[in-house]
């Protein structure tokens, strides 16, 4: 099988997840909460997506990678780990994962599923901490090797790319395929802000389409969002919290556009636990954290606004937590 093949039928098995409606959780107001069952994915994350596009892109555009060649390297607060992992595994790839290392046990073990090889860091720094141990990872590894040496780790930098963007751009896409076959539309798209490329794609498209409004949240532990908007020049450190992959303090993600974003929220750890038990006891959608964060916010919206369709994504399982 060549590569074209093998992309084309992993691609087979990412994305075109259930968009469905709640049914059982009461909702004021006449709105409806429509869900984009992302969790499943193979490796239970929207995050297959944006891997799928990178190594696509990195591969097969850019040849800047090679299978049984060029090792790869990636950080994470969990999802985007297995994500990196399971599609370089399926690819041929060496995968190296970069975590927190106060995450669940479960993210671990799931990324360990794909690759031996994840390096964890030993302090209470979120995301910033894996981006200090990546570098540190990085420049021992090229001071090995010359510039241009192929077996250099290769760094996918998630985060800092568009192509993540254009992934949940498709995302957003079956979203609006769904709804238009319905004559129905998108009036608000509550996200998780993390670091912003799901927000963005999604949103860019459902603003094309619909120019549906743009809700964030951030965990109330750290509202890095909210203080961007109220123009808190300088980040913190803020409080550690289970919002595992949103609330990441003191870095400069590029696609968070404070004015791209119609209103902020914040939810307190009591608040999404009640919303978790709702989806298990009520939608037997057993989801992460973030997912039921997303109903928090979705169902304070409704009590605002009247006849309204409101999106939430469902971004991963309860297996990683």
């Amino acid at each position: 099988m060549n590569r074209e093949q093998l992309y084309n039928e992993l691609h087979q098995r990412i994305g075109n997840t259930n968009f469905l409606p709640l049914r059982n959780i009461p909702v004021v107001n006449n709105n409806t909460i429509y869900c984009k069952y992302e969790f499943e994915n193979p490796s239970g994350s929207h995050y297959d997506r944006v891997y799928y596009r990178l190594y696509r892109y990195y591969e097969i555009e850019k040849k800047r990678i090679q299978p049984g060649i060029t090792p790869l390297i990636e950080n994470t607060s969990g999802c985007a780990g297995a994500a990196c992992a399971f599609i370089g595994k399926e690819l041929g790839y060496e995968t190296h994962i970069v975590a927190p290392g106060n995450l669940p046990e479960n993210r671990f073990t799931k990324i360990l599923n794909y690759t031996p090889n994840l390096y964890c860091t030993s302090d209470t720094e979120y995301v910033l901490g894996t981006q200090k141990l990546l570098r540190e990872i990085l420049i021992k590894d090229h001071h090995k090797k010359n510039k241009g040496d192929s077996t250099r780790l290769f760094c996918l930098n998630h985060s800092q790319v568009m192509e993540s963007v254009f992934a949940m751009e498709e995302c957003g896409q079956e979203i609006v395929t769904d709804l238009s076959k319905k004559d129905k539309k998108i009036d608000y798209f509550v996200s998780a802000v993390g670091n912003g490329t799901s927000m963005l794609g999604i949103g860019n498209i459902l603003r094309k389409k619909w120019n549906s409004h743009i809700i964030a949240f951030d965990p109330v532990e750290a509202p890095v969002v909210q203080h961007l908007k109220e123009g808190v020049s300088k980040f913190k450190k803020y409080k550690e919290h289970e919002l595992y992959g949103i609330g990441a303090w003191g870095i400069q993600f590029p696609f968070i556009n404070v004015d791209y974003i119609d209103d902020t929220y914040t939810v307190a750890p009591g608040d999404w636990e009640h919303a978790l038990r709702l989806l298990i006891e009520r939608e037997s959608l057993y989801v992460g954290h973030t997912s039921a964060a997303s109903l928090t916010v979705a169902l304070e919206l409704a009590k605002t606004v009247k006849n309204k369709n409101i999106l939430i994504i469902l971004y991963d399982s309860i297996e990683n937590y």
